[in-house]
């Protein structure tokens, strides 16, 4: 029976700067060292210059002092319909 990490999403400002182990994030206003090594697979940011949802562990969050608040979703720009095609015997010329 293997250990399963949890994961927690944060918001990340901004990554400043990317090492082969680690990346320095910008996250509630503080810099942080966070380890790829507890960085999730499916995680949005990912390396320098990304910003955005920084999924990382419950364990290395809880280590770096991170507070968990809920991240609400913007709201996505709802599908315009579109146009329906127009036969070229029907524009006025």
């Amino acid at each position: 029976m293997g250990f399963e990490k949890k994961w927690l999403d944060f918001e990340c400002e901004s990554v400043e700067k990317e090492t082969e182990k680690a990346l320095l994030c910008k996250i509630q206003g503080q810099d942080v060292w966070i380890p790829k090594s507890q960085l999730s697979k499916d995680s949005i940011v990912g390396s320098e210059g990304q910003s955005g949802v920084i999924t990382i562990s419950e364990w290395i969050a809880d280590q770096k002092g991170l507070e968990v608040v809920e991240i609400t979703e913007q709201p996505k720009e709802e599908a315009k319909p579109k146009a329906e095609p127009v036969a070229i015997d029907d524009i006025p010329f």
